[in-house]
């Protein structure tokens, strides 16, 4: 968490505070964008990317900015805009998802990938910033131009697909 007087210095051009705000975030954000990428290399590029975007948009930022959700937007549009060139989608494999994975198991987090991959991209995105980045109803729905209650129907929508889909997948009843 970065305090507020942290960001006005970096909203005022300090590469101080900025270099503050990086290393609050970068290891969540970097596995958040792993986990959505698949690929370290292009993960670690995506997160630096995301970095000099932020850099060179928080000037222009209001003081009340909602730094992580804000973060965490430019990161996602960044991953988009890489599978867009690239034009793949990749899904990882969540480790909970109120269905029962074994994160030891390569073949079950393999399971859940291919469940992922099955999903539609807006019920899994809403899946994976909500699990694995652990934002609020709020923040999602900020960063998806949503209303939080709409986040939480969605969720509750795409958790219930999950289920629908792994138990399918692995026969049970």
């Amino acid at each position: 968490m970065v305090d507020v007087t942290v960001m006005a210095r970096a909203q005022a051009g300090e590469e101080a505070a900025f270099a503050e705000i990086v290393a609050a975030y970068e290891r969540e954000l970097g596995v958040f964008l792993y986990r959505r990428v698949r690929n370290p290399h292009v993960a670690e590029d995506l997160l630096q990317e995301s970095f000099i975007a932020a850099w060179r948009a928080l000037p222009r930022t209001s003081p009340d900015l909602l730094l992580r959700p804000w973060l965490y937007k430019i990161a996602l549009n960044m991953a988009r805009q890489w599978e867009r060139r690239e034009r793949i989608v990749r899904w990882i494999p969540l480790h909970f998802l109120h269905a029962p994975v074994d994160a030891e198991d390569p073949s079950q987090r393999d399971e859940v990938h291919r469940v992922l991959a099955r999903m539609k991209r807006e019920d899994a995105e809403v899946l994976l910033l909500r699990i694995t980045a652990g934002l609020t109803y709020s923040d999602i729905g900020a960063l998806l131009r949503l209303k939080p209650e709409t986040v939480r129907q969605r969720l509750h929508r795409a958790r219930e697909r999950f289920r629908r889909i792994y138990t399918s997948e692995r026969g049970d009843t």
